[in-house]
């Protein structure tokens, strides 16, 4: 066991005790120089999980909702929130704050009885919880607006409508606003108790008649005179970007005085914890991978997003960017060969051909090596890495450093911030990770997609023979007829699907909601 984990007595070992009983149950053992050994253990557990499904359930019991968490409980799974057993920062101000936004732009819809967006013949209608036409397809473009209203266009004036179509005057719209802004002030009081706060956070910038700028407080008084030309970026981590009378972009502080001249014109504002990226030679800047990365967005007229953790890929973008501190200091040069976004942990740095990961203070806790980076897990702080050397997969803790999973597998991925997808050999397996128990096994050719914020997810080779499956692995249905060529992944316990070139939406049980007749539908 030893030569597999490195045990230590900080916070992050959690993770490596969890991870420890899949090492017993389906990882290989391995010798000395980090090689994988056969072990028959692993023939015995794939019989043991092979057996129990072999059983199929139909239905699930004890279906319920949480709207803090965001996850539903079903069947037998029973368990702590992940973050509360292997996740040092499971009370990072980033992680509430995500838990809670997701809350408020997601499950507003459910409650209101709506299911989704679809198009039909070009145009676009919303339909309800049960499949119901709620307002018909006839508009151009069709956005989700705020507390389970929508959005759209009548000529070049934005104006909104609730779930049935009915218009919803400025009055209404405002008071809607407020009960968001309501929703959102609480967590932001959350935040506070973990978060370093400056007077300057809410200041912002004016113009007088002489065209120069200034900054007022939220009470509308000037605290810094007008006296610059231009103003680069907001107040935040008591620190903006702005541009002096000579024309030079400098740092200021919360009272107008300057604190240092960053090494490129090219800079975004600081974080909340005291970081600023800035730029060199900016080409090809990938700001969807970046949003992706992050984990936002919602359905946005007739495209869509994935409401997740922060968990998923993580792809260097081709910006030359580099990090300095609020005193100026260079904390990550930009001079490396490649330097990925900064995420709560730190980020990844490739320089000389080696790749590792440095913490927000510029130091590496991941040692550069022939590495090549693969799937992030901000949620727990994991980080996928493949070994080229050995041409073999593990995961590395982003909080301490440690290896948390050896180099053994062929491929490992994030199926949320609960499940992850390991594949040895011809075995894919899908891993509880509060557990470290193989929940699921299949073959390596099969995909097993995402849980992304819901509990069921689809098993499926390429665009064919599709089966549902929770997240204890029970398969809940099963395409026999196999005319299914496309899924979408599920939500509210929903998912879209596609049959003869039209999309439906099926329930957890492969029940039709929606028969396949729409050109496109977007469940919310």
């Amino acid at each position: 066991m030893n030569l597999i984990f490195k045990r230590s007595c900080k916070q992050g070992v959690l993770l490596a005790a969890v991870l420890g009983a899949f090492t017993m149950t389906v990882m290989p053992t391995v010798d000395a120089a980090g090689n994988a050994q056969n072990d028959k253990r692993l023939d015995v557990v794939q019989e043991r999980i092979q057996r129990s499904q072999s059983t199929v359930s139909t239905s699930v019991g004890g279906y319920t909702y949480s709207e803090r968490s965001h996850h539903h409980h079903s069947g037998s799974y029973i368990g702590l929130e992940i973050g509360s057993i292997i996740n040092p920062y499971r009370n990072a101000p980033e992680l509430k704050l995500a838990d809670q936004v997701v809350t408020i732009t997601n499950s507003t819809y459910a409650k209101e009885g709506v299911l989704g967006i679809f198009r039909d013949h070009g145009k676009y209608g919303v339909l309800g919880i049960n499949g119901e036409v709620l307002i018909p397809a006839q508009y151009k473009d069709l956005e989700t607006g705020l507390y389970g209203n929508f959005k759209y266009k009548d000529g070049k004036a934005t104006k909104y409508m609730d779930k049935n179509g009915k218009e919803i005057s400025t009055a209404e719209d405002i008071e809607r606003s407020k009960m968001e802004n309501a929703e959102l002030a609480k967590v932001k009081a959350e935040l506070a108790q973990y978060q370093t706060t400056y007077p300057s956070d809410e200041y912002e910038y004016f113009q007088d008649t002489n065209k120069k700028y200034g900054f007022k407080n939220k009470a509308g008084e000037v605290v810094i005179e007008p006296q610059f030309k231009d103003i680069i970026t907001y107040f935040s981590s008591d620190r903006a970007f702005v541009k002096n009378k000579e024309g030079k972009i400098v740092a200021i502080d919360g009272n107008g005085q300057e604190v240092f001249t960053p090494p490129s014109k090219d800079v975004s504002p600081f974080d909340d914890n005291g970081l600023a990226e800035y730029r060199r030679k900016v080409s090809g800047f990938n700001f969807g991978s970046l949003l992706g990365f992050i984990g936002g967005g919602t359905f946005s007229g007739h495209g869509w997003g994935y409401n997740g953790y922060g968990v998923g890929g993580f792809t260097y973008d081709g910006v030359k960017r580099g990090y300095m501190n609020t005193s100026g200091d260079i904390v990550i040069d930009s001079k490396n060969d490649a330097v990925w976004p900064m995420t709560r942990f730190g980020t990844i740095v490739k320089n000389q051909g080696k790749t590792g990961f440095m913490n927000r203070d510029g130091q590496y806790i991941i040692q550069p090596n022939n590495y090549e980076t693969g799937e992030i897990d901000q949620y727990n702080g994991l980080l996928v890495v493949k070994n080229k050397d050995l041409d073999k997969t593990g995961i590395f803790s982003i909080d301490n450093g440690q290896q948390v999973v050896p180099f053994v597998y062929d491929d490992i991925t994030f199926a949320g911030t609960k499940r992850m997808v390991a594949t040895l050999e011809n075995t894919k397996y899908l891993v509880d990770m509060e557990t470290g128990e193989a929940v699921f096994t299949t073959v390596k050719d099969d995909m097993i997609d995402g849980f992304g914020t819901d509990v069921y997810t689809w098993v499926h080779k390429g665009h064919s023979k599709y089966r549902i499956i929770d997240m204890d692995g029970n398969i809940l249905f099963t395409d026999d007829a196999n005319v299914f060529s496309d899924v979408k992944t599920f939500t509210n316990g929903h998912s879209a699907v596609k049959v003869n070139g039209k999309w439906g939406v099926v329930d957890m049980n492969g029940n039709w909601v929606v028969q396949p007749m729409y050109d496109n539908i977007e469940t919310l």
